[in-house]
C-alpha cells in the first residue's frame, strides 16, 4: 500500500474522475439543449425561485449528502454519476433559457470560483471512491480509509464549505 496521498493510481483516478463527472454533465447538457423553450423557461424560473430561498447551510447540506452517497465504493459511481447527468440537463435547459453554448455554459461554471470549489471536491470523493474500489479488489480497503480516505473527505467538506458560502453570499 502507497502512503503518499497523491501516489500514482489516486492521480489516475482523479482524471478518470474529471473525465466521467464532465462526461456525464455535457451528455445531460445535449438532452437539456434539446428540450422545449417553454421546459428552458420553467427550468430558468424555477432556478430564479430557489435562489431567493436558499441560504448558506442549505447549499453546503445538498452538496455534503451528494459527495458523502458518492463515497459509497460502487454505488457512489453510480450516484454521482445521475446527479452530474441531471445537472447537465438543468444546464442545458439554462443554456438554451440563456441562448448560450450548452458547452460554453459548463465550462463558465466549472471556472468561477464556486464551481472550482465544489468540482473540486466532487472530483476528489470519486477519484476516491475509485481507490476504495481498487483497494477492495485488493483487500487493502480498511488500511486505505485509515491512511487515505478521511483526507479526502475532510478536504471535501473544506472545499463544501467555503463553495457554499461564496455561493450565498456572491452569487445569490
Amino acid at each position: 500500500m502507497n502512503s503518499r496521498y497523491f501516489s500514482k493510481p489516486f492521480l489516475v483516478c482523479l482524471a478518470v474522475s474529471f473525465c466521467l463527472i464532465f462526461a456525464c454533465l455535457v451528455v445531460g447538457s445535449f438532452k437539456g439543449v434539446s428540450a422545449s423553450a417553454r421546459a428552458a423557461k420553467s427550468t430558468y424560473n424555477n432556478v430564479v425561485q430557489l435562489r431567493q430561498t436558499l441560504s448558506w447551510t442549505d447549499i453546503f447540506l445538498n452538496n455534503y449528502g451528494i459527495t458523502l452517497l458518492s463515497a459509497l465504493p460502487i454505488v457512489g459511481i453510480y450516484y454521482m454519476s445521475i446527479v452530474q447527468y441531471n445537472t447537465g440537463v438543468v444546464i442545458g435547459n439554462l443554456a438554451q433559457a440563456y441562448h448560450v453554448s450548452n458547452f460554453a455554459y459548463i465550462v463558465a461554471i466549472m471556472l468561477n470560483p464556486v464551481g472550482i470549489l465544489e468540482y473540486s471536491a466532487y472530483i476528489f470523493v470519486f477519484a476516491e471512491t475509485l481507490m476504495l474500489i481498487y483497494n477492495l479488489w485488493n483487500r487493502t480497503v480498511i488500511e486505505r480509509w485509515k491512511s487515505q480516505t478521511w483526507k479526502t473527505l475532510l478536504l471535501a467538506t473544506a472545499l463544501l464549505l467555503l463553495a457554499a458560502f461564496v455561493e450565498w453570499r456572491w452569487f445569490l
